[in-house]
């Protein structure tokens, strides 16, 4: 059994192990659901994997689900969503995209054009791609459903950052979505030469063209955090934000980022990079 299914049947509470007996992660998020489609006439494909526990012909709660599991004790976030999908569909090596980290469970969404899924652990007995509609009348319950319907409305998008302009200590990259350029992304990083870890202080400037797509900032962000600035200052610990809208504050906390100091409702948030990508 997932532990997102344990989690269901006592409650929605923490469930205290897998359904193989293993320890589940004490703090949020407890575990991920990756939701991989692939391009199909004009459309999208989604993997479904079957749950042997209760017979291949069961076809009620978490029969049908996308890649998900359990994050283990102190198994930082994105590793933990790679390893279910390594373990559970046999994928490896996709681009990733952070939708929602923020909840119980975190949600990510990767795009593939062909690769062999191979079902690895003794979970699941058989997989399918599915169109969106299909996914949703095989999937329950509706914490699953709502999963796909959260990712099927995000389009396909090409992101990609231009390379680093250096201006007076702050490190810049033009985001190009489509290959159109339509904003930026800028740090300065202090303190990483020293033994308590640096710290980076993140700003972004986009425009309509980015709010106006459901979930394209976060990815951006996402994308930024992943294959730009923890790839360029491996000595960050820390990676802070002022987050002056709504959006952008909203965006930021589905990409990893905690509210600090008070009540949290304030505008600086963090991201820890251990806790996020391990290191």
């Amino acid at each position: 059994m997932t532990a997102e299914a344990v989690g269901e049947e006592t409650g929605g509470d923490r469930p205290a192990t897998t359904w193989d007996g293993l320890p589940v992660a004490a703090d949020l998020p407890y575990g991920a659901a990756v939701v991989v489609r692939r391009p199909a006439g004009g459309a999208f494909e989604y993997l479904l994997l079957h749950r042997a526990h209760q017979g291949a012909q069961y076809e009620g709660d978490w029969a049908w689900t996308p890649p998900s599991g359990a994050r283990q004790p102190g198994e930082p976030l994105f590793p933990g969503a790679l390893r279910e999908l390594q373990e559970e569909a046999g994928l490896v090596g996709l681009t990733v995209d952070a939708v929602d980290l923020s909840g119980q469970w975190a949600l990510y969404l990767a795009e593939v054009a062909e690769h062999a899924v191979a079902l690895i652990d003794p979970e699941h007995d058989r997989y399918a791609w599915t169109t969106a509609e299909e996914a949703l009348r095989r999937c329950a319950p509706d914490t699953v459903r709502e999963n796909l319907r959260r990712t099927a409305v995000l389009p396909p998008v090409r992101i990609a950052f231009d390379q680093a302009l250096r201006e007076r200590g702050r490190t810049v990259h033009a985001l190009r979505v489509d290959d159109a350029e339509c904003g930026s992304f800028g740090y300065t990083v202090s303190g990483a030469d020293h033994g308590g870890g640096g710290r980076a202080e993140l700003d972004w400037t986009v425009g309509e063209s980015v709010h106006g797509v459901p979930g394209l900032l976060t990815r951006a962000l996402w994308r930024h955090l992943c294959e730009v600035l923890t790839v360029a200052e491996p000595g960050v610990a820390q990676v802070a934000v002022e987050a002056g809208s709504a959006v952008d504050r909203r965006a930021a906390l589905a990409a990893g980022f905690l509210p600090t100091g008070g009540d949290g409702s304030g505008p600086l948030l963090t991201l820890d990079v251990r806790r996020v990508f391990g290191g």
